[in-house]
């Protein structure tokens, strides 16, 4: 009954709904196409369950001597992936796990249609890295606002920033590493650099892109407060800190409203803060640290 409750909200799609399918699809499409035009042809491997399924393709046409007339690797992430869903789909929540499985399915099958580039298109291996890593990172962007996954460890990873029950980077460390060791053990060093290069650009280049990774800090300047209050919990489920003040020249009373909440959400909550009390005084501070009990909404 929950499997068909998940797949069949689908079936009732508002324009929100399209808009996060079509950037879970396009991010997939750019994902693949820097795999198999710039990484792979210089072969760099990927983090995560894709560089696990790289080595594994490598291992099995080594083994078996076959040559396969698409990369297989695609594939295996897939089948990897099998007992990820099954959790995202019961301890993150259904339809992200929908929203993941369809990601996987279509790098799947795009790393499978695309043929990988058998010339360098860029001369210069490191600007190949570069191209690619970026492409990457855009691609996953693209299915994180979708509010999807690549699967692997990105599940884990949002599972433990949302229930704050662990370290997702001694994860992704331990993972990572994993594969590199395996790269320097079974290939060249060069291989190994590499990918650790790209490994690291789309690190940085996802948490600088991501907004939902960036935290701002709202606040607000109303005599408008239990209106404002209302609205604002409403949209953002953020917590809010509120204080007394006046003006120092106008001795108005006045209720300050403080929030900390993700870059996306911010100016949505602007525009709602503007509609509702017109006259309310807001400063947005971006530059901002968050420590302590701070739910992160990744998806």
């Amino acid at each position: 009954m929950e499997w068909g409750n998940a797949f069949n909200g689908f079936m009732y799609m508002t324009k929100e709904t399209v808009k996060d399918i079509l950037q879970v699809l396009l991010g997939s499409v750019l994902f693949a196409i820097s795999l198999n035009i710039f990484l792979i042809p210089v072969q760099v491997y990927s983090a995560g369950f894709m560089g696990i399924a790289q080595l594994l393709r490598d291992f099995i046409t080594v083994c078996s001597g076959m040559q396969f007339p698409f990369d297989i690797a695609g594939i295996i992430n897939f089948l990897l992936n099998i007992l990820i869903f099954l959790f995202a789909f019961h301890y993150v929540s259904r339809r992200f796990a929908v929203m993941t499985l369809l990601t996987i399915a279509v790098q799947s099958l795009m790393l499978s249609l695309i043929p990988v580039q058998r010339e360098l298109l860029l001369q210069d291996p490191l600007v190949a890295v570069i191209v690619g890593s970026v492409l990457c990172a855009i691609g996953t962007v693209m299915i994180f606002n979708g509010k999807g996954s690549g699967g692997g460890i990105d599940v884990i990873g949002i599972y433990l920033s949302q229930s704050n029950k662990g370290s997702v980077g001694s994860i992704y460390m331990l993972v990572n590493t994993s594969v590199y060791l395996l790269c320097l053990l079974f290939y060249d060093f060069q291989t190994a650099v590499y990918s650790m290069i790209h490994s690291t650009l789309l690190s940085f280049a996802v948490d600088r892109i991501h907004k939902r990774n960036i935290e701002v800090e709202l606040m607000i300047f109303t005599e408008n407060s239990a209106l404002l209050r209302q609205r604002l919990l409403a949209y953002s489920e953020r917590g809010i800190t509120c204080w007394n003040g006046f003006g120092a020249y106008t001795k108005a009373e006045k209720e300050i409203l403080l929030s900390v909440v993700t870059r996306d959400q911010m100016q949505n909550m602007v525009k709602l803060i503007q509609t509702t009390d017109p006259e309310a005084f807001v400063i947005v501070s971006s530059q901002i640290q968050v420590y302590g009990n701070f739910r992160k909404q990744i998806v």
